[in-house]
C-alpha cells in the first residue's frame, strides 16, 4: 500500500478538542464542537485503556497497569490539512495567510504524572463524535515538548495573542507542523516529520511564505516517486 494511502487511513483515526491556555491571548478551539469532542473523549477513554494488551503497554507509552488508573486527558488539538492544490495556490500567490481544511478529527493527549503518554483520537462518525483510536506515543511526546515551549518562544519573538495551535498534516509529504496564529501573523512550526521533509535542521518558526514552497516541493517529489514505475 502506498504511503499516501496509509497516511489517509491513519488520519481517519485521529481527533479531540478544546483550548490550549497560552495566557490572555488564548481562545477556545472550535467552541461548541470542541465541547462535544471533549465529551466523547471523556466517555471513551476508560474503555480504550481497558482494551490495551497488558504485555504491550510500553508500545502505547505506559509503564504499567497502575498508570492506566490515573490517566487523565490533556489539552486537545485539532487536525487540519492542505491539499496539493491548496499549497500550489498559496505558493503562487506568496500568501502570508493560510486556509487549512478541517478534517473533523482531533487528538487529545493522555497524561500520566504530568507527561503525555499517548494520543486519543476522536472522529465524527454518522454525525456524532466518538473515540476511534489510541496510539502515537512518539508524536504525543513531541507535541508535549513543542506546545509547552510555544508561549516562551512566542514571547521571546515578540508575538502575542496566540490562538490554540492546530496540527497541520500534509499527507503526501508525510509531514506534521503546528499551525500557530498570533496577532502579528501566522506561523508554522515543523515537527520531526516535517523537518525531515523540508530539510530543516532544527525546530523553528516559519512564515507561510517561507514554508509553503518547501512543502509544495516535498509533495511534488513524493507524488513523482509514487508515479515512477
Amino acid at each position: 500500500m502506498r504511503w499516501s494511502n496509509i497516511f489517509a487511513i491513519v488520519a481517519a483515526v485521529l481527533s479531540v478538542a478544546a483550548v490550549l491556555a497560552f495566557g490572555s491571548g488564548a481562545v477556545m478551539a472550535g467552541g461548541t464542537q470542541a465541547d462535544a469532542v471533549v465529551k466523547a473523549a471523556q466517555a471513551g477513554l476508560q474503555s480504550w485503556l481497558d482494551a490495551l494488551p497488558v504485555d504491550e503497554l510500553n508500545l502505547y507509552g505506559f509503564a504499567s497497569t497502575d498508570e492506566l488508573g490515573i490517566a487523565q486527558l490533556g489539552d486537545p488539538i485539532e487536525i487540519v490539512t492542505m491539499t496539493p492544490d491548496d499549497l500550489k495556490a498559496a505558493s503562487d500567490s506568496n500568501a502570508d495567510k493560510l486556509s487549512p481544511r478541517a478534517l473533523a478529527q482531533w487528538y487529545v493527549p493522555i497524561i500520566v504524572d504530568g507527561r503525555y503518554r499517548a494520543l486519543l483520537s476522536v472522529d465524527r462518525t454518522g454525525g456524532a463524535w466518538e473515540v476511534v483510536g489510541l496510539s502515537a506515543a512518539q508524536l504525543a511526546r513531541e507535541l508535549e515538548q513543542v506546545t509547552q515551549q510555544l508561549p516562551a518562544e512566542a514571547s521571546r519573538d515578540g508575538l502575542s495573542g496566540l490562538e490554540a495551535p492546530k496540527l497541520l498534516r500534509i499527507f503526501q509529504a508525510r509531514a506534521d507542523l503546528l499551525y500557530v496564529k498570533a496577532s502579528q501573523g501566522e506561523y508554522l512550526v515543523p515537527l520531526q516529520s516535517a523537518r525531515l521533509a523540508l530539510k530543516v535542521t532544527q525546530e523553528e518558526w516559519l512564515t507561510p511564505a517561507s514554508a509553503v514552497p518547501r512543502l509544495q516541493t516535498a509533495v511534488e517529489s513524493a507524488l513523482a516517486n509514487e508515479a515512477a514505475p
